[in-house]
């Protein structure tokens, strides 16, 4: 389900995705790249660009040098955990290309793979672990994704949930056979 899929709020959103992105590209216009790049995108929110559900205006910023890790100033969440909370699949593959630490904890030891789980969204988290997401990593009380994911009650989930998590456990299932049989 697309979570910009009511027509006036994914209007709105993607006009203040661009309004940063002109903000942004005006701000930068004299150096597109690099470190001062970086420096001119503190004026603008990569947050507010993912919420506006424009993949193109996310890249755009990422081409632009914006750090893809870079947190949010307000709430501490790096712009992948924003994309998965926000339910942005493309989002999250567009920050996956742009190379973003798809292990770094946040304030709890949460990682991608964790908050994918914990917000059932078993595609993005079998995006994350074809793209090279650790599964091991344990949080602060000592959990793995997986605990998340053995949550998820099949009943509660819809169909297309339902396979996405069969898809993670298969996949899983698949790589640990393949790491036993190279050992």
């Amino acid at each position: 389900m697309d979570a910009c899929s009511p027509k006036s709020t994914r209007t709105h959103a993607r006009l203040v995705g661009w309004v940063a992105l002109i903000l942004f590209s005006s701000a930068c216009a004299a150096s597109p790249y690099g470190r001062e790049a970086s420096n001119c995108a503190r004026g603008v929110s990569i947050e507010a660009v993912i919420r506006a559900c424009n993949p193109s205006a996310l890249r755009r910023l990422l081409t632009y040098g914006v750090d893809p890790d870079l947190p949010d100033r307000a709430t501490g969440h790096s712009p992948l955990e924003t994309a998965i909370l926000a339910g942005r699949r493309d989002q999250v593959g567009v920050l996956i290309v742009a190379g973003a630490d798809l292990d770094r904890p946040d304030h709890v030891g949460n990682t991608a793979l964790h908050i994918a789980a914990q917000t059932n969204q078993p595609w993005i988290a079998l995006d994350l672990l074809k793209a090279g997401a650790r599964p091991d990593i344990r949080n602060a009380q000592g959990r793995t994704f997986r605990t998340y994911l053995d949550l998820m009650s099949d009943d509660l989930l819809t169909p297309y949930a339902r396979t996405g998590k069969r898809a993670v456990v298969d996949w899983l299932a698949q790589r640990d056979s393949t790491e036993g049989a190279l050992h």
